[in-house]
């Protein structure tokens, strides 16, 4: 089994935020380790709706945050946001059509919206919450 260790310097100060990340970043280790597993895509996908749920559910959390503390820069965040909701939707897609092997969904979701965006585009606002 692979894992994500969390680290002290991915929190923001708002508990609800952080708590957010760290599931999001167990639900890529247990996305992973079903990837990796040779699962059914049954299962792969299951973990994969669980993921994107939350991850949405995150994203629309994180915009009201960033209203509240009157981020500078939250329009373009929230712009990244819907960027990476719409590139993970049409990835999902090709999956499901057969045009796509999971493990290039599964890496883009690690690489851009885990690592890239929530590691770190998010921790430009931390500085904001606290």
């Amino acid at each position: 089994n692979i894992s994500f260790k969390w680290k002290t310097k991915w929190e923001s100060g708002e508990s609800i935020l952080d708590k957010q990340h760290y599931e999001i970043l167990e639900k890529g280790s247990k996305l992973m380790n079903t990837s990796f597993s040779g699962m059914k895509s049954k299962e792969f996908e299951k973990e994969l709706e669980m993921l994107l749920k939350h991850i949405e559910e995150h994203f629309v959390y994180e915009e009201k945050i960033l209203e509240t503390i009157k981020y500078p820069n939250a329009k373009e965040h929230s712009e990244m946001h819907k960027e990476l909701s719409q590139k993970t939707l049409r990835l999902k897609k090709y999956y499901e059509n057969g045009e796509l092997k999971h493990t290039d969904l599964f890496s883009f979701i690690l690489d851009d919206v885990i690592i890239g965006h929530l590691m770190e585009q998010d921790s430009l606002f931390f500085p904001y919450i606290k």
